[in-house]
């Protein structure tokens, strides 16, 4: 019997796979636990149409997420922060300081998105940003005594 997996089903497959498994199989444990549609014409269908719609969906997104990185290529943020002797600050720049600073150049990025080694003393310092699966773009940081 051939059926398309609505889930991913360990030892059978992955969501949007057509597979053939046991009459017994499908009737007995994937249908009454839902993890399968009987594969008839309209429903295979009806996954490629859904297939065509996610690889569109993705193809946009990764396309304004290109678009994006060339935006964050070879921009500079300054953060301003409190300073003691030897350019070492009080406290450190956290991920809120960057997002703010990006928000003052009109750019949305959220919090969980950027990742950068502890910054603790003035001067310049950079902040990778993932984008997208595979995308990111690093922006350099100049922190300034306040």
């Amino acid at each position: 019997m051939n059926v398309i997996l609505k889930k991913d089903v360990p030892g059978l497959g992955k969501a949007g796979d057509v597979k053939t498994v046991a009459e017994g199989y499908a009737k007995n444990f994937l249908f009454p636990k839902d993890l399968v549609l009987l594969a008839t014409t309209s429903n295979i269908k009806s996954l490629e149409d859904k297939k065509k719609q996610v690889a569109s969906f993705a193809a946009k997104e990764k396309s304004t997420a290109i678009d994006f990185a060339e935006r964050l290529k070879g921009l500079t943020l300054t953060v301003k922060k409190k300073a003691g002797e030897g350019e070492k600050l009080f406290g450190s720049v956290s991920t809120d300081d960057i997002v703010n600073a990006l928000m003052r150049h009109k750019l949305k990025v959220e919090k969980k998105m950027i990742n950068h080694d502890p910054i603790k003393s003035l001067g310049e310092h950079t902040a990778s940003i993932k984008l997208y699966q595979g995308i990111s773009a690093t922006v350099k940081i100049m922190v300034e005594r306040e």
